[in-house]
């Protein structure tokens, strides 16, 4: 039995599951969706191919969890700003949380995102289930009623973070400034409680 072998079995489950998704978003990242395959995630792995497919039976379904555990990190920033009373801290709070969310892995999975956009767009529960937190995301930070302009704005605001990260990684950032600015150009956009919801611009 080969030395990386009996290292892989003495992970238990839950840490190779999370270090097939590791490596796997980092192939992806590098190399493209499209053009990573299995049997390359298993060797940078060195597990064989059944021990990978014993925990994913293919690339979509790595992806797909990737998603899945972003939006929980949506859902839970999204639970707790609908059980808080609207104010200005409130909104700072709530992008703070965004941002922090944003970091690390999540960030790699944002940069994944933009590499692979059109991989991506084939996964059309995850996009909805992305728009739809998008939605819910806005309307806590500026009410229901809140004017077309002021809804970009807030729109604007929650993915400037993304913005960032793509901007900060081509020239070459610190994770920490690439966030910290992305916070800071958020607050600003954000449009402000003062603003009437509601009301037509001009």
């Amino acid at each position: 039995m080969s030395p990386p072998t009996e290292v892989y079995r003495r992970r238990t489950g839950s840490e190779t599951k999370t270090e097939i998704e590791k490596v796997a978003l980092a192939l992806f990242t590098r190399n493209g969706y499209e053009a990573t395959t299995m049997r390359e995630i298993a060797e940078q792995l060195k597990i064989t191919k059944p021990a990978l497919y014993y925990h994913f039976s293919s690339k979509e379904e790595i992806i797909r969890t990737l998603f899945e555990e972003h939006l929980a990190t949506w859902d839970e920033i999204i639970s707790w700003a609908a059980s808080q009373p609207p104010s200005p801290d409130l909104r700072r709070e709530v992008l703070t949380r965004w941002a922090n969310a944003t970091r690390h892995r999540r960030m790699e999975l944002i940069r994944l995102a933009v590499a692979n956009q059109e991989s991506i767009k084939a996964l059309a529960p995850l996009r909805t289930g992305m728009a739809s937190r998008l939605t819910e995301l806005v309307t806590i930070l500026i009410g229901p009623d809140a004017s077309v302009r002021d809804r970009i704005r807030a729109r604007m605001a929650v993915l400037s973070v993304n913005i960032a990260v793509m901007t900060g990684q081509e020239l070459g950032a610190e994770e920490s400034e690439i966030l910290d600015i992305a916070l800071e150009v958020a607050l600003r956009v954000l449009p402000d409680l003062d603003d009437a919801p509601g009301q037509p611009d001009g």
